[in-house]
């Protein structure tokens, strides 16, 4: 069994390289265990590797950890690949992309959290740029004095973030402003009306 797997290395290792990879093309150096010299060759074709021996050999336990340290390798590698085309769509700015991209980086099974944290860290960008946007048309509101249009773009921050403070005191002093412009524009419409009771109500 031993000589049939050593054959069948030999083979494999010519067909991949050219010549066997534990072989010394000189002849100068020692021959070493063919196990150790199979991680010269490709992850995939180390994989490869490994499963021939198991199937001509079952309770070779080498073998069957190399056929697991070589798929965790090639799931990592494929991870950091679907990462990094993430990442390059969040540098060119299509965020909504990058965040498919580093979802479906976490459903390979490995580094899941690197990839859950590259997802909050967009949303949190988007949300981010989402709410500066705002700010200046909630600013251009302000400086207009028209409170109403100011109260509706602090809303679309609450909508955001409910908890973000300049959103929330910002709401409270507009609608007390809004409020106080609907009342002088019904005091100036019918004077009359101002000093009903119901207008202080």
């Amino acid at each position: 069994m031993t000589f049939a797997i050593t054959t069948l290395l030999i083979l494999i290792s010519i067909t991949i390289v050219g010549y066997p990879i534990w072989a010394n093309r000189n002849q100068s150096q020692k021959i070493v265990d063919p196990i150790e010299e199979i991680e010269e060759i490709s992850r995939r074709s180390r994989e490869r590797v490994y499963e021939e021996i198991v199937s001509l050999d079952s309770f070779n336990g080498e073998a069957q950890q190399g056929i697991l340290d070589v798929s965790q390798l090639i799931l990592e590698a494929e991870f950091s690949q679907v990462m990094s085309k993430g990442y390059d769509l969040l540098q060119s700015g299509d965020p909504e992309q990058a965040i498919l991209q580093f979802e479906n980086a976490s459903g390979l099974g490995v580094n899941a959290d690197q990839a859950v944290a590259a997802i909050k860290q967009t949303e949190n960008e988007i949300a981010n740029s989402k709410i500066a946007a705002i700010q200046s048309l909630i600013l251009s509101a302000e400086d207009m004095e028209q409170w109403h249009d100011a109260v509706t773009h602090y809303d679309r921050v609450l909508e955001i973030d409910s908890n973000i403070v300049f959103a929330v005191e910002g709401k409270d002093y507009a609608s007390k402003r809004a409020q106080l412009n609907d009342l002088l524009e019904q005091a100036i419409a019918g004077p009359d009306r101002f000093y009903e009771e119901d207008v202080f109500q």
